[in-house]
């Protein structure tokens, strides 16, 4: 297992893509995947308002939001 430690974000701040503590790089959809085969750890997989498919800090974790992890 791996855990997320920097994020990329487009234009209006939504992460794109997310960087492993190995120096992976996933996109979006790899980065959902991963987390629903059990391959990164602190994550869990939300669904918007909209529809949309996501991932997310897994709630009660202190000092670990996606949003606020470094940029790459």
């Amino acid at each position: 297992m791996s855990k997320v430690v920097a994020v990329r974000k487009d234009e209006k701040g939504k992460i794109t893509d997310y960087k492993l503590e190995t120096g992976e790089i996933l996109d979006a959809t790899e980065a959902i995947s991963a987390v629903e085969s059990g391959k990164i750890e602190g994550c869990t997989i939300s669904e918007s308002r909209d529809g949309d498919t996501f991932i997310r800090s897994k709630r009660g974790q202190a000092d670990y939001k996606l949003s606020d992890l470094p940029k790459f």
